[in-house]
């Protein structure tokens, strides 16, 4: 049995199911990486998991590995949930960007809503409690109306995700909680009433 420190479960409020994950054996993990990193005695160093940028000696270290256990909890959480396949989460900005170009053009439309998805996951700090599951997020985007129109108009993927309005979608196909997402659509709307 596993202390309860080292058991994280999840319920989101969105619906997705629970998982509980130990996660020694994903500290275990990103300690060993940012240990064997190849930028470990540079001054500019780069999080192995989630690619982002701190300067050692100025920027401490907890928060990147913090974000790191995140992220691999978030890929773990996605691996079960998501869709089979669209695997693995991208977590980088270089695994996202690949992913929205979608190297394998027959699943070029899912390819792009896992990379959105990912995106507002990761700007939610990969917290899966908060966020929207990736089929009511696919939903959404596919309702939306903002996505190019080689996804909007997939019948395969229209027909797996039924498009369905989900509040707090913003024009970026990023998700955002309903009040950030009032403020966001208001300084839109001005922006484009000048």
């Amino acid at each position: 049995m596993t202390d309860a420190n080292e058991t994280k479960l999840v319920t989101n409020i969105f619906g997705a199911p629970q998982m509980e994950v130990d996660m020694r054996i994903i500290r275990s993990h990103v300690d060993r990486l940012f240990r064997d990193a190849p930028d470990r005695y540079e001054k500019r160093r780069q999080n192995p998991i989630t690619g982002g940028e701190w300067l050692a000696g100025d920027d401490p270290i907890a928060p990147q590995k913090r974000m790191a256990h995140r992220a691999l909890f978030a890929r773990e959480w996605f691996s079960f949930y998501g869709p089979h396949d669209a695997q693995p989460l991208p977590l980088s900005n270089e695994e996202i960007a690949n992913r929205k170009r979608g190297s394998d053009s027959k699943n070029a439309p899912l390819s792009y809503i896992t990379s959105c998805f990912a995106h507002s996951l990761r700007s939610h700090k990969y917290d899966v409690n908060s966020h929207p599951s990736f089929e009511d997020f696919a939903r959404g985007v596919l309702a939306a109306g903002y996505a190019p129109a080689f996804v909007r108009e997939d019948e395969a993927l229209c027909k797996r995700y039924p498009p369905r309005p989900l509040r707090g979608l913003n024009r970026g196909n990023g998700w955002e909680p309903l009040e950030q997402h009032a403020q966001t659509m208001a300084s839109y709307r001005r922006s484009t009433a000048r």
